[in-house]
Parts: C-alpha cells; structure tokens; sequence
C-alpha cells in the first residue's frame, strides 16, 4: 500500500526505502553499492565485510530518527562495541552507509517538493488511516461547553499529524482536498485538520466513512460518531430523557480508547453537572425570573 497508495509521510517513506534495503540484504546477502564501494568489500575476509556491510546498515537505520527532523542521532562509533568493528572499518561503514542514503534521500526530498506544490493527489485511504497508531482521525466532545449550560454538543471531527515537519502542507492540502473547515497548528512540527460543525459532519465526514472498510481501531469510533449525528438530528433527541442521556454519554466516550480519565463515574458527575446547568438556565430565563 506504501508503494502504490502515495503520499507518505516522508519518514515514513524513507523507513520504507530503508527497511526494502535491510529485507534484500537479510535475504540475498547483496547491497545496492557502487562498483567501486562493491569491489573493495570483495578483496575484504568475509567476518570483517559482513561486520562492514551491517554496520552500515545500522548506520543507515540509526543515524537518523524516523521523521525528518534530525536533533536526535547517533554517531557510528555509537555500534563499535556491539560489532567489535576497527576505526577504519567505521569509517568506511559510515562511508558506506552515506553512499546508501544518497539515492534515498533524492526520493523522499522529490516527494516532499511534490507535496509541497500540490504535485500529488492524496487518496482516500491515506486520509482514512494516516497515523492509525499515533495521530490519525479523532472526535472533540466540547465538556465545558456543556457545563456552561449548552444543549448543543460540539463534536470536531479531526485528522492529526504529529512529529512530521510536513504537518502544515499535508493539512492544507486535506482541508483543500476535502473541503473540512481549517487546519490549526497544535505544536512545532504537528496540526489537526478540523470539519467544524454538525454541517460539515452531514456533508462532508459521514459520506466520506459511510461505506468504507476500516482498520477495527477506526471502525467503532466512526459508526458512533454517525450514530450521535443521527441523534442530533432527531427532533425527538431532545424530547425525549433516555434519548437525550442517549445522545451525551455516547459523544462523551466517543474516543474512550484514548482517554483514560473518561469513566462511567466521571460519565455520571459530568452529566449531573450538565442537568444542573440546563436547569439553573432554564429558571433563569423563564418569564417569573
């Protein structure tokens, strides 16, 4: 899907390239170097080029974190001791290891200009799943706002990208794409995509998941959030009790996965806070007040 379902986050694609790398090497024994780089590892024993050729492959996989930012890295001499490897088997290991990288990083930087200046049309499925295990789409159920004594919840469907120095383009481009409200910067190198309003829910978000496959960690979240959207259109949600607790406590645990402080107890003193609210607003504007 990588390969064929662009675009990727660019750390993603550059893990991507790395690990085809390691996987050839694990199962031929052979490293995409140049002819000369190749015949030097040759005339080499073959403990001492096969230390070379992994430690340049710890190189490549380390030496860099996984998104593009790049505060955090490790010099080679950092695997010395595990591989018992010479200084001058390092130093060509790191040569080695550089030589590797260079076509790599021409790829994901073409990626990233075509990103950029709106050179590839992001799929379905990208928006769908992006960062499934640590970002991806997620719903905002607005407690104050409840407890201010509103009826009406807020629920912002979102799609997050975190750690990624490619946030704000690929944001925009979903917003653009998509036709959601904004996008909002929440760090340095992160943002959310962000369909405001119960509007955009109906014409935008429900459509876009109504019929498609998700991964399970997607597919609960999702068939609740329209099932809240069908209660808020239900002229009877908010005339009826049970329909109406109905309609709260399943905006209210609507990302529970995600949220550990959402209990049923927390659940039960939030909506009595609520009630209390409602109430207390309801005398304050009835004509005897």
């Amino acid at each position: 899907m990588y390969l064929e379902d662009k675009p990727l986050n660019p750390g993603t694609l550059k893990d991507l390239l790395i690990a085809l790398i390691i996987h050839e090497y694990e199962t031929t024994q052979i490293l995409p170097f140049s002819a000369e780089s190749a015949a030097i590892l040759r005339n080499k024993p073959d403990t001492e080029r096969e230390r070379i050729e992994v430690l340049s492959l710890l190189w490549l996989r380390f030496q860099r974190p996984a998104t593009r930012v790049t505060e955090t890295t490790h010099s080679i001499e950092y695997y010395q001791d595990h591989m018992k490897a010479s200084s001058e088997e390092i130093s060509q290991a790191e040569r080695f290891g550089k030589e590797l990288l260079a076509p790599i990083s021409t790829e994901v930087n073409k990626h990233v200009f075509d990103l950029q200046n709106d050179k590839i049309q992001i799929s379905d499925d990208f928006v769908a799943y992006y960062h499934v295990a640590d970002g991806g789409f997620s719903f905002d159920f607005n407690k104050r706002e409840l407890a201010g004594g509103k009826i009406k919840i807020k629920i912002e469907p979102r799609w997050t990208i975190t750690d990624d120095l490619l946030a704000e383009p690929l944001l925009k481009r979903i917003v653009r794409q998509y036709n959601l409200s904004d996008w909002v910067q929440t760090g340095k190198n992160s943002g959310q995509a962000r369909a405001k309003g119960w509007k955009k829910a109906i014409e935008v978000v429900i459509p876009f998941f109504k019929n498609r496959i998700l991964p399970d960690v997607e597919i609960t979240k999702v068939q609740t959030f329209i099932r809240v959207c069908e209660l808020h259109y239900n002229e009877n949600t908010f005339k009826d009790a049970n329909l109406y607790r109905s309609y709260i406590r399943q905006a209210y645990f609507i990302n529970s996965e995600t949220s550990n402080k959402r209990t049923s107890a927390t659940f039960e003193r939030d909506y009595r806070e609520l009630m209390e609210n409602i109430s207390n607003n309801l005398e304050k504007d009835s004509p005897s007040s």
